[in-house]
């Protein structure tokens, strides 16, 4: 599995000068889903910004392969950014996903921000 280093935060225009192949698309940018179809991603740093600017590229194009990742490290900047580091882990695992009922707090909470407005 080749690996690609980036040592610092750069536009996916920046990427296309790592080593590539037939996934890098001319058109300015690279495919997602053409790295993880070729199962070489190890791991993927998102950075998330809270604006808007329009449409854009797809995260994961429809030839990624099915790749478990988990959280390893996060933070959030001042302004807002919210900065995650997801590495490989191992096969998909399956189930239920859904999250704890909320506390008898949690229940009161709600109810008297419904009564309160």
């Amino acid at each position: 599995m080749r690996k690609v280093i980036v040592g610092a935060m750069v536009s996916l225009d920046g990427v296309m000068q790592a080593p590539g192949g037939p996934q890098e698309d001319p058109t300015g940018g690279f495919s997602y889903g053409g790295w993880l179809a070729s199962d070489i991603v190890d791991e993927i740093n998102m950075f998330t910004f809270p604006i808007v600017l329009g449409e854009g590229k797809k995260l994961f194009d429809d030839g990624a392969k099915t790749a478990a990742f988990r959280l390893n490290a996060s933070r959030v900047s001042p302004n807002g950014i919210v900065i995650a580091q997801y590495v490989r882990a191992g096969a998909v695992k399956t189930g239920d996903y859904a999250m704890d009922p909320p506390t008898q707090a949690e229940v009161a909470r709600r109810d008297k921000m419904q009564r309160e407005g």
